[in-house]
């Protein structure tokens, strides 16, 4: 459907740019690298340019790609010459052509295309940001700060002790119990979803209106009606007849934004956003000295970030790290499938359950509900670094 390539040049000119094939018919490339991602220095400035290799509907030609790096969304213009969208950089947001400035690691890059104004499909690639060797002292340095002492507070963190009861460990070990149970029952829970059936406009070829609020569509769109022969008429009109070249029409469909199934959706962003604290407080407590191995070959003088942090993590933290990453990854395909049936794609605020008639009634919400409750009483801890200093 789409190729993608990536311009990387250490200054804003075209001198000594480099330009990779980082997507391939819809397909991210590997490279040569340790992660099997491409390697671009944090300081460099980056251009972007897609070429469709297939129209599958509409005309994409119209309607920009958006390309989303980070919490920023960008729009691209396109080269009639060349055939392809390039991205075109927002001037107000800081470092403007470089999106990874100051931030080393692995990074997405996502591709929105639009079949029209809400509908599009979606094509991602990775990155890993190199850090400048100054950045590098920088990050060993923070590390350093935070103790030097590092099994210590490992073991602190992990274990518990009487400043912080183990809160860490209690959280992982509640989350992990919590996992268990919501993959024991989402294939009931997917089939018994509330829902309920509601009256919505869709916009069809030679449509028939067949409701008042149809008919107001009818009334807006005049263009949706043409004059015709009697043969052909789908109705009258002032005694004329007219035929529909599309039409909206009223249909029930299924709708399930209902109170039961939002507790699902901001119990599930809930736990996915307070693993995701733990993860970046497990990290948040890694500390590294520059390592030589850590260097990059294409680009030498400067360092991938796991580098900089290889070898520091003890194995307990290591144990721990991955029982996070594991969750994080259950968990995110468990609100993928629900996503898939519900529509319900994000909500920023948990709702607290209550039982309903209906979770009264049905058993799968009922040991949900449950366990959410418990999962709240247990997750309503802040990690602080305070607690073991």
């Amino acid at each position: 459907m789409l190729d993608v390539k990536l311009a990387v040049a250490e200054h804003t000119t075209q001198e000594n740019r480099k330009i990779y094939d980082v997507v391939s018919d819809d397909s991210a490339l590997k490279f040569d690298s340790e992660t099997g991602f491409l390697e671009i220095p944090e300081d460099y400035y980056l251009d972007i340019y897609i070429r469709y290799t297939e129209v599958l509907e509409g005309d994409l030609e119209d309607i920009s790609p958006r390309i989303v790096i980070g919490e920023d969304s960008y729009y691209c213009g396109f080269l009639s010459e060349e055939g392809l969208w390039h991205l075109e950089w927002r001037p107000e947001l800081a470092h403007c052509g470089r999106p990874f400035f100051g931030l080393p690691g692995v990074h997405e890059i996502r591709i929105q295309s639009f079949l029209d104004r809400e509908e599009y499909f979606e094509e991602s690639f990775q990155v890993e940001v190199l850090a400048t060797r100054a950045r590098a002292r920088e990050i060993t340095t923070i590390l350093d700060f935070i103790n030097d002492d590092y099994d210590a507070i490992s073991q602190m963190c992990l274990d518990g002790s009487p400043e912080n009861n183990g809160v860490i460990a209690d959280l992982i070990n509640e989350a992990e119990r919590t996992y268990i149970l919501c993959k024991s029952l989402w294939s009931v829970l997917l089939r018994q979803l509330r829902y309920i059936l509601e009256p919505r406009l869709d916009v069809t070829p030679n449509g028939l209106p067949n409701s008042p609020e149809a008919i107001h569509w009818l009334s807006l769109n005049s263009d949706a009606v043409a004059l015709c022969s009697p043969y052909e008429q789908t109705f009258q009109i002032n005694n004329m007849p007219v035929k529909t070249e599309f039409a909206a029409e009223e249909k029930m469909i299924p709708s399930y934004r209902l109170f039961e199934n939002l507790v699902i959706a901001g119990f599930i962003n809930h736990i996915r956003m307070k693993l995701s604290a733990v993860k970046d407080f497990i990290n948040g407590h890694e500390q590294s000295q520059y390592r030589s191995d850590g260097e990059s070959v294409t680009y030498p003088g400067y360092c991938r970030y796991s580098g900089i942090v290889r070898g520091v993590l003890s194995k307990n933290l290591q144990n721990q790290y991955s029982r996070v990453m594991n969750l994080l990854d259950g968990f995110y395909k468990l609100y993928t499938s629900f996503e898939k049936v519900t529509g319900i794609n994000y909500l920023d605020k948990p709702l607290m359950p209550r039982i309903t008639p209906f979770v009264a009634r049905t058993l799968v919400y009922r040991k949900l509900f449950e366990q959410v409750t418990k999962w709240y009483g247990v997750s309503a801890v802040t990690l602080t670094l305070n607690d073991f200093t």
